[in-house]
Parts: C-alpha cells; structure tokens; sequence
C-alpha cells in the first residue's frame, strides 16, 4: 500500500489544515538583526515555508514594524518568492490593532495577549522557546494522534547485516 493511501485511511474524520497565518512581531527590531547570519536564517526560513507549505500558507501578519522595515523588507524580499510576497500585510506601530488590522484574519480569541488579544502566551517574549514546546519522540506522537499508526520501525544493524539478517 502506498504511504498517501495509508495515511488517507488513518486521517479520514480528523480536521484537514486547508490555509494557516503567519504572524510576525518586529517590536525591537534593529540594524543589529539585519547582518549575514540574520539574512541567512530568513531566507533558509522562507525556503522551507515555500518549499514544503506553499499552497497552504494564507497570510503573513508582520506587525510593530519599525521605521527601519522598509530598510529590512528591501534585504529580505528579493528572496521571497512573488506569490508569498503578495501575502504579506505590514502593520508599523499599533495600527495592527484597529478594526481593519489582524482582527481580519485572526479570530480574537487566538490573538496573543502580548499583543492585546486574550490568548494567553505561555512563553516568556524575547526569551527562548522551551524545547518541549517544540519537540516530541516518536513514541508521544503515535501514542496521541488519535490512534496512528508509525510508518517506521527501529532497527539495529551490525556491519554485515541487513534489515533481514546476516549477509
């Protein structure tokens, strides 16, 4: 059976992601941020996003963007592809915050309360992610995903060996 087939029978009934938004906060955004490395990691950032989500991503919410973003956005467009570029709306100062700003695109109750929503953020701003926000074993996802099955198996091999046996 083919992996896209096995998974079709394993999500069936559980919710498809069809479009999601990217929100960005620039608040202390400065030159500091604009140098190589920084460039650097962007572009690896936007390379995987339209490499692997191009067809799902909606929108991209930059918001407190600096008076230095158009210098910013001049270093960093060139290696956005046309149709995402198209998808980003930039929010300068507060204005993220009136009727026709990211309340558009956002259901209030999702905002994050560091920028004036109701939902609560868990992680410290300006700090570091905690790593078990952003990773799990094997062994939590196939136990929590509604009964998924994994499509890999653990094996040892020794020089000379297969995954069927001695050679």
């Amino acid at each position: 059976e083919t992996g896209s087939r096995w998974y079709q029978r394993r999500v069936r009934g559980l919710p498809q992601i069809s479009s999601w938004t990217l929100l960005i906060d620039l608040e202390g955004l400065n030159l500091r941020h604009l140098w190589a490395p920084a460039r650097m990691a962007m572009r690896r950032f936007t390379e995987v996003m339209e490499q692997n989500y191009p067809e799902t991503l909606g929108e991209v919410l930059i918001v407190q963007a600096p008076p230095l973003f158009p210098l910013a956005w001049t270093l960093v467009k060139s290696f956005i592809n046309e149709n995402t570029r198209r998808k980003c709306l930039v929010y300068a100062g507060n204005d993220y915050l009136e009727e026709d700003g990211i309340h558009s695109y956002i259901h209030r109750e999702d905002i994050p309360d560091f920028l004036g929503g109701p939902c609560p953020c868990e992680i410290e701003c300006n700090g570091l992610v905690p790593r078990e926000e952003y990773t799990r074993s094997t062994e939590d996802i196939v136990e929590n995903e509604s009964g998924l099955e994994s499509l890999y198996k653990n094996v040892t091999l020794k020089k000379g060996e297969n995954s069927r046996g001695p050679s």
